[in-house]
């Protein structure tokens, strides 16, 4: 194959915003583009479908009529008011990807293979449904949109020397039960607290002085952002475990084979 050959075929991850969005448009966007020879990896909620296409292949989804956009890399900050909150909350994560850091912990190998249970490891930070670029893109739209700091009128910038240390096991129970009482609000106190865990002592020290109107804007896209993750898209994957008694008479299939391939054959 020659190089400009190769190059055609070459397919990488694009973002398909929908012209019309809606979960039934967003179903047959799918489709065609599946008709088309990509590889659909993702649907966002009603707003858009993540695919892998060449670059051939992502000009004649463009001719489909079915998109306002398609992006092929980030997307620039100015361009985000032309966007829904929804598929603004999308693009975000989609940009993502494509800054110095996420680009440098793909890039780093140096653990792969290794167990979590590896005494110099740490265990994996708990899980919140956005990362640091995306929170920080967030608190800026919305000091641009208020005019309100998010953490207050506490400007002095003081570092608290309690959040010296990483947070987790004693200390992050009782950073979260401290959010819990003093915003009175253990749901907020969940979010924050994994939140902080992630994103370092800074944030620690700033959700401790959080301004409730923030606070209420952080809940709505936090809650749908999550919503989003739990949609369905009208595609699904299972997975099996078979555990079988290493014991002579222990619990088992007597045919094991044959019992795998007939829930294989039932699942399609």
């Amino acid at each position: 194959m020659s190089r400009s050959a190769a190059s055609r075929s070459r397919r990488r991850p694009y973002l398909f915003l929908l012209a019309q969005p809606s979960s039934a448009v967003r179903g047959e966007a799918a489709t065609r583009l599946k008709e088309l020879g990509l590889t659909v990896v993702a649907q966002y909620g009603r707003v858009a479908v993540e695919a892998l296409a060449s670059t051939e292949q992502a000009a004649s989804a463009r001719d489909l009529g079915l998109f306002s956009l398609v992006l092929g890399g980030a997307m620039k900050g100015e361009h985000f008011e032309r966007l829904n909150d929804e598929q603004a909350s999308v693009v975000r994560q989609w940009n993502v990807r494509f800054t110095p850091e996420y680009r440098e912990t793909v890039r780093d190998r140096r653990h792969l293979g290794r167990s979590w249970g590896d005494p110099d490891l740490q265990p994996p930070a708990p899980y919140t449904p956005v990362e640091l670029a995306e929170f920080e893109q967030f608190v800026e739209d919305f000091r641009r949109r208020t005019g309100r700091r998010p953490w207050g009128d506490d400007v002095s910038g003081a570092p608290d020397t309690r959040f010296d240390h990483p947070l987790r096991g004693d200390a992050f129970i009782a950073y979260e039960r401290e959010l819990a009482d003093r915003l009175d609000d253990p749901t907020a106190a969940y979010h924050l607290a994994r939140m902080a865990a992630r994103f370092g002592a800074e944030h620690r020290s700033a959700f401790l002085r959080i301004d409730r109107e923030f606070l209420e804007a952080l809940l709505e896209w936090l809650f749908r952002a999550e919503a989003t993750c739990w949609e369905m898209t009208g595609e699904m994957s299972v997975g099996l475990v078979f555990v079988e008694s290493a014991r002579a008479g222990g619990p088992g299939s007597p045919t094991p084979n044959v019992a795998r391939s007939a829930r294989r054959s039932s699942m399609g």
